[in-house]
Parts: structure tokens; C-alpha cells; sequence
């Protein structure tokens, strides 16, 4: 990976940040300096952190960011990191 580039994981949160949802295809369109290995990876990754919430609709899943106002990052907030 290039030094220079920002993270996978950052791009994601930066595009979802413009958005109040969107799903992985409309995610692969914003991010076209990713590849869909790299999208995978970082969704997994921001999933299991609870920085991002993935639902699915039907054939297709959608990526929501945690607001720090919002019940889910409440019912969700790390016991060890005190993290809201």
C-alpha cells in the first residue's frame, strides 16, 4: 500500500460522513481508488469496531455511520474503552 494514501477504513468513514446511508455498490463508486477487496476488508474491520452499522435490504447490504447521539452507539459503547 502507498504511505501516502489514507487508510482504507478512513475512506470509508470520510464517505460515509456525506451521507446518511449507502450501500456497498454506491460505496465502490465513491471509492474508485479502491478495490472491492480493500472495501471488504475495511466495512469488516469498522463493523466489528462499531464504527460503522451494516444492514442488509433485501440482495443488498447498507452502511450506516455511528453517530455519537445515536441509541445503537449507546446500546453498542465498548465496557474496556469507555468509548461512546
Amino acid at each position: 500500500m502507498n504511505p501516502e494514501r489514507p487508510r482504507p477504513e478512513a475512506l470509508v468513514l470520510e464517505a460515509l460522513s456525506q451521507s446518511e446511508s449507502l450501500t456497498i455498490e454506491q460505496l465502490a463508486d465513491t471509492l474508485t481508488e479502491l478495490s472491492w477487496s480493500e472495501i471488504f476488508l475495511a466495512i469488516d474491520s469498522l463493523s466489528r469496531r462499531g464504527d460503522i452499522i451494516l444492514r442488509r435490504h433485501g440482495f443488498s447490504y447498507e452502511l450506516s455511520p455511528v453517530r455519537p447521539d445515536s441509541r445503537y452507539a449507546e446500546l453498542h459503547a465498548s465496557p474496556v474503552s469507555g468509548r461512546k
